[in-house]
């Protein structure tokens, strides 16, 4: 079964009948809302393509109804769709910016769920834990500065990062949702200041994930204590994604480095000789 057909199965019919399109997006389900920055809300649709028969999610933004505000979305949607795509950014980019009569402004990019629907950073920690053992937890946090890095590289900043924008896909890869869209409506440029911020915010969501995932804050190795606080420290921290990735311990959370496992093997090896003379 098509995740599409999935779908429109697990929605009872003319459930959002009530819903009027989107163009020609229809609704068939709600994926909760989403705070893109101060002052910017949106309201998530999954919405089959009347056109091609797939599935997207449909943002629908909260009190965007004035004239200039509109514009200033639409032309930051247009400015972020030129930026080069690769396999590598971990983005969730706009593929299509529009304007409804008497709906306002809506944002249509690609549906990275399945049939079970959207899981975020900031959805339970349970669900977090069961799509990110695979990958590793270490393996996530390099995603995340991954789409940062490839902002800050392409001359945008993303002004708030959280965890309710960070998606986990089908596949388990991390995607930054919208990225850059409320910086650039809010007129947010890519300087010093701001880079260190997105950097700042980055280690905040790195944070609350190892705490959710892999308990308590006592199971951090040193290293990894030692790099997650000089990330938040103000004003300081790390100055870019690149720093930020290049100072990552290589063990993971919770796990002792060789270091400390030679000198426990050792400790261990002189009690056993002495144990023996």
């Amino acid at each position: 079964m098509s995740v599409a057909a999935a779908l429109r199965s697990c929605v009872p019919s003319g459930s959002l009948g009530h819903i009027p399109p989107f163009g020609q997006y229809r609704p068939v389900r709600d994926a909760g809302e989403v705070l893109l920055g101060p002052g910017l809300i949106a309201r998530r649709w999954i919405a089959l393509s009347d056109a091609t028969a797939t599935n997207h999610l449909v943002y629908s933004l909260h009190g965007c109804r004035a004239r200039g505000r509109i514009r200033r979305v639409l032309d930051a949607a247009q400015q972020l769709s030129t930026l080069p795509k690769t396999a590598s950014s971990h983005t969730l980019d706009i593929v299509t910016a529009a304007c409804c009569a008497n709906r306002g402004v809506f944002l249509v990019t690609e549906y990275p769920g399945d049939n079970v629907g959207l899981v975020t950073l900031g959805t339970t920690a349970n669900q977090r834990r069961a799509v990110l053992r695979g990958a590793g937890l270490r393996h996530a946090v390099q995603q995340i500065f991954e789409a940062v890095g490839f902002l800050h590289e392409n001359g945008v900043c993303d002004g708030s990062i959280l965890p309710e924008r960070v998606i986990i896909d089908r596949r388990g890869s991390l995607l930054l949702e919208l990225p850059g869209l409320w910086a650039k409506v809010a007129g947010f440029e890519l300087n010093a200041e701001t880079k260190r911020a997105d950097v700042r915010a980055t280690m905040e969501v790195c944070r609350g994930l190892w705490e959710s995932c892999e308990g308590s804050e006592a199971e951090f190795t040193e290293g990894w204590r030692d790099w997650l606080n000089k990330g938040l420290e103000r004003p300081c921290g790390y100055a870019s994604a690149a720093e930020a990735t290049a100072a990552m311990p290589v063990t993971r959370p919770g796990v002792p480095s060789v270091n400390v496992v030679k000198g426990l093997w050792n400790r261990l090896r002189g009690m056993v000789k002495r144990r023996k003379d």
